[in-house]
């Protein structure tokens, strides 16, 4: 829903800390306010050429927030970081809500019907999952490799790729090893992303061969979950 995705975007310009708790960014000074392991980030490329992450901890007993962001040129990957600043519960109000409740009523069944396709790989295997439209461009069935599924299994499954938010940017040395692979097509292009894990805590996304996040893997096994069940002719379930 783009009304819902502008109002985030135009917050996240306007904000502004209403104090600055640490000038040097550092693994200690991250760990001291909550930010070695952000509660959530947003990051943003625009005219090609700059990415802007900005970063939140937690918030306080007092509802506050710590932030701190970082300005990179994806080119040449100079990064630029701006200190730890103290940002007011309420002046970004959208950390108090999962960014995908609305899903229900607008991006999960709206942008499902948008779909061209999925594919996925699981254990060396490919599978595809064909949808079948109205007139009205509604999605009205769902084949997995040509065999007929549950629509609300597949939308489920769908659901659970939506949720896979990301922590940060990973920036190890090493691609762990793939657990499953996800390609999917929406007006006639193609995103892919290659899932795999790197502890009991978090995962790996790679997406389209080039972007690296890291991401929560009790998120990634909520998703490989329901390709298994989608595999055994099971109800993915919500």
């Amino acid at each position: 829903n783009y009304g819902n995705i502008g109002d985030v975007f135009n917050a996240l310009c306007a904000l502004a800390s209403d104090e600055v708790a640490e000038a040097d960014v550092n693994k200690e000074t991250l760990a001291k306010y909550g930010l070695d392991t952000p509660y959530r980030s947003y990051s943003w490329v625009y005219n090609g050429t700059t990415r802007c992450t900005v970063y939140f901890s937690k918030a306080d007993d007092n509802g506050n927030h710590y932030v701190y962001s970082v300005k990179e040129n994806v080119k040449t990957g100079e990064k630029t970081t701006i200190g730890i600043g103290l940002v007011k519960g309420t002046a970004f109000p959208y950390l108090g809500y999962d960014i995908m409740d609305y899903m229900d009523t607008l991006l999960y069944t709206q942008y499902f019907d948008k779909l061209d396709g999925i594919e996925f790989t699981r254990k060396g295997k490919d599978y595809d999952i064909s949808l079948s439209k109205n007139s009205e461009g509604t999605v009205e069935s769902a084949k997995l490799n040509g065999k007929a599924v549950e629509l609300r299994s597949a939308q489920n499954f769908f659901r659970g790729l939506l949720h896979c938010s990301i922590l940060g940017e990973y920036e190890g040395t090493e691609k762990p090893e793939e657990i499953f692979n996800i390609k999917v097509t929406s007006n006639g292009k193609t995103t892919e992303m290659s899932f795999g894990r790197i502890s009991s805590m978090n995962a790996y996304c790679l997406v389209d061969g080039k972007t690296q996040y890291i991401m929560d893997y009790a998120l990634l096994e909520t998703l490989v979950s329901g390709a298994d069940k989608l595999i055994a002719g099971e109800k993915v379930e919500w």
